[in-house]
């Protein structure tokens, strides 16, 4: 009895091995980015033909050996295409509600993260939110030591009862977008308050600056898995959603950055450095990619010697402009 225990278990878990599977991205009330080829991928049994079909499409791709497969939807102009995108090998999976036109990722710190319901009227915000063609992917904290293939987090609709979860900056960003385009919008939201831009940017192209010595050298010994250790969000934040297609990103952080003169003068070249770094990933060219500039927060002073960190920061945000396809709020 033991041993058929044992062998029930086995069969058991190599048929779960040989199950396709899907990021969490690619789930019910997604947002597929039009005009652009869009990747869908995720794993399967090495060798197990994958098959994805959605408005009118058919692609198929094979797993390779280490069980990962992609295939790459025919650019989609028409924003009405909508319904179910199912993908088949031995088992079928089939994601419900998924829509087509403009995707975005929205990432930063506190001010990012915000939720209407913390925003100026939010009551009143909430109960005019009737979109349902607005989408917002909410992730789930995740900071890690090494890239990740996936992460949790779902899609939820827009509507007066789910919006005050929503990131405020990024909600509102969305709504002008649908307001204006007049086609579905899509968020992909990956914050965190009180983190570091070091930490959105991954350690390949942070090692390589010459600029950055002192950054990295403050965690050398530290091996946990902290939220502001450079890289860690962009392994568990970031790059599980790449190359998921998208628009654009937009960005609001700083604060962090903002604790010395040093600092702050140093932070034109880590955004840029995590611009060029998130654009590259991605590879879809230089997308649009838009952040909000700290305000000029506090008193005004008539000193001419007094120092103001933020103001260095805001100009290093000012600096960055120089990037193409870039913008400043």
């Amino acid at each position: 009895m033991k041993q058929t225990g044992l062998l029930l278990g086995l069969f058991a878990a190599l048929a779960l091995q040989a199950e396709v599977k899907l990021p969490a991205v690619f789930s019910d009330h997604m947002v597929l980015q039009r005009s652009n080829v869009a990747p869908v991928w995720g794993w399967a049994e090495p060798g197990e033909k994958v098959t994805v079909q959605f408005g009118g499409q058919t692609k198929s791709a094979t797993a390779s050996k280490d069980g990962k497969w992609m295939v790459r939807l025919d650019a989609i102009k028409d924003v009405t295409v909508k319904g179910e995108l199912s993908v088949k090998g031995k088992n079928t999976l089939t994601i419900k509600d998924v829509l087509v036109g403009e995707v975005w990722v929205a990432s930063g710190q506190s001010n990012m993260a915000m939720q209407v319901g913390h925003c100026l009227n939010a009551d009143e915000e909430a109960a005019a939110a009737k979109y349902p063609q607005i989408r917002m992917f909410i992730t789930k904290r995740n900071a890690q030591l090494k890239p990740q293939t996936d992460l949790e987090g779902s899609w939820m609709v827009c509507s007066p009862e789910t919006v005050k979860s929503f990131s405020g900056t990024a909600y509102f960003f969305g709504r002008t977008l649908h307001n204006k385009l007049k086609v579905p919008v899509g968020i992909l939201h990956s914050s965190w308050g009180g983190t570091a831009i070091e930490a959105w940017t991954s350690i390949d192209v942070q090692e390589k600056s010459d600029k950055l010595g002192s950054v990295l050298g403050r965690w050398k010994n530290k091996p946990q898995a902290n939220q502001n250790k450079p890289a860690n969000l962009f392994n568990g934040m970031i790059q599980p959603l790449i190359p998921y297609g998208i628009r654009g990103g937009i960005w609001y952080q700083g604060e962090r950055n903002s604790k010395t003169v040093e600092g702050a003068k140093l932070y034109a070249h880590q955004l840029s450095l995590m611009i060029n770094d998130w654009r590259r990933r991605w590879g879809q060219g230089d997308f649009p990619f838009l952040w909000a500039q700290l305000p000029n927060y506090k008193k005004r002073s008539d000193d001419p010697n007094a120092v103001s960190v933020w103001a260095h920061t805001r100009e290093s945000m000012a600096k960055t402009l120089w990037l193409p396809n870039t913008g400043m709020a």
